[in-house]
């Protein structure tokens, strides 16, 4: 989980954090796995064409960042043998580099399986304290697979120290594997970016933008819905679903079936910097998913000055404040959706007054302040070692 120069998209938050680090004086470098792919594959499907593109060491805005290749099975079949997989590859690529793993002060794993548990198998053959940063998957996802998750869970249970990226995390961490020593919360950091394009929309209109993939947890189909009932009353609305996935068609169906479509504009997958756009031309962004770890993209709308709908109980609910500097809804509640967005439908002053605590509140967010407390973990898991 971590972005390249073929496909920059993954992991572009880590990167932010491992370019703090760096400035704050930590020597960092990078391992970020990435399949092995067969020739026969790479004229089948584009994915396994760019992924044989991607280089084995790269030096990304200053960081190096070395590509071992392993093993994957289609399918996640018998993914919990890919972290083995993982780390003789990482040790052969080593060796051959000349690279000596020895000279490592500390391991820092981020993400699910195999990326954890790979980490922590790295850790243990060159006896180096291991440091994991919990993002959700590993609680969240792999739990659904008792054989996944079992590789994660040893992973958690054997790190010195655990990063929750949420309270909500740690409360996951807490109850699927029992511990509760040496775990920290550190939220996520945050960077405004500059948008070059302008989304156009009628003067009149308020848009409402969905941003995610399109899965059951996203919550997009009860948005659908609540947004069908919405513009009974309120025909100046219009819905903006950006994002690919599993449920595309079957949105576009409903969207017919409601009888929204003609006022609902499906983008498809968009780069970061479309999604950026939409956005900044956006006038409230609702993300009503559970499930949800924390989501950066909720702190990107917020920078916008947006008004933002997220889901309570949830990882956003750290540092959003119903009514305050967002609004939040119950889970698959297709009636407090409606309540809260007629609330901003309703009121333009309202919209821009918790636009704008929203957006004071992402210039609290740094990636300095996220890499300032990584760096007290490690001197903690260093000294106690």
């Amino acid at each position: 989980m971590y972005p390249n120069s073929v496909i920059y998209l993954s992991g572009i938050f880590i990167h932010e954090q491992v370019k703090e680090l760096k400035k704050l004086g930590v020597d960092v470098e990078v391992v970020a796995w990435v399949p092995w792919s067969p020739p026969i594959l790479r004229y089948l499907k584009r994915k396994w064409k760019l992924l044989a593109k991607i280089p084995p060491v790269e030096v990304l805005d200053d960081i190096t960042v070395y590509h071992p290749r392993y093993i994957a099975f289609p399918k996640g079949f018998l993914k919990g043998y890919w972290p083995r997989i993982c780390l003789a590859s990482a040790v052969r690529f080593f060796r051959r580099k000349g690279i000596k793993l020895q000279d490592v002060d500390l391991f820092h794993a981020q993400g699910a399986l195999p990326e954890d548990y790979a980490g922590y198998l790295l850790a243990k053959r060159f006896d180096k304290p291991f440091v994991l940063t919990v993002h959700g998957g590993s609680v969240y996802a792999t739990i659904r697979k008792k054989s996944h998750f079992k590789k994660s869970k040893i992973a958690i249970l054997n790190a010195d120290a655990v990063i929750a990226v949420s309270r909500k995390v740690k409360e996951r961490i807490e109850k699927f594997t029992g511990r509760r020593e040496n775990v920290y919360v550190v939220y996520n950091g945050f960077k405004s970016k500059e948008v070059k394009e302008t989304i156009k929309k009628e003067p009149n209109e308020i848009v409402l933008l969905f941003g995610a993939t399109l899965i059951e947890r996203k919550g997009c189909i009860y948005l659908l819905r609540a947004f069908a009932r919405l513009l009974r009353k309120y025909a100046n609305l219009k819905l903006w679903i950006a994002g690919g996935g599993p449920l595309l068609e079957e949105m576009k169906k409903a969207s017919h079936d409601l009888g929204v479509e003609a006022s609902t504009h499906f983008w498809g997958t968009v780069s970061h910097e479309k999604m950026l756009a939409l956005m900044s031309s956006c006038d409230i962004f609702v993300l009503p998913s559970w499930d949800e770890a924390f989501g950066v993209v909720y702190l990107e709308a917020m920078s916008f000055k947006k008004p933002i709908i997220g889901v309570e109980g949830e990882g956003i609910s750290d540092i959003v404040e119903d009514g305050n500097n967002g609004l939040l809804v119950k889970p698959r509640d297709v009636n407090s959706l409606v309540e809260k967005l007629t609330m901003l439908v309703e009121n333009e002053e309202l919209r821009r007054e918790i636009g704008l605590r929203g957006y004071e509140t992402t210039k609290k967010m740094t990636w300095r302040r996220n890499a300032e407390l990584n760096i007290e973990i490690y001197r903690k898991v260093l000294k106690n070692g």
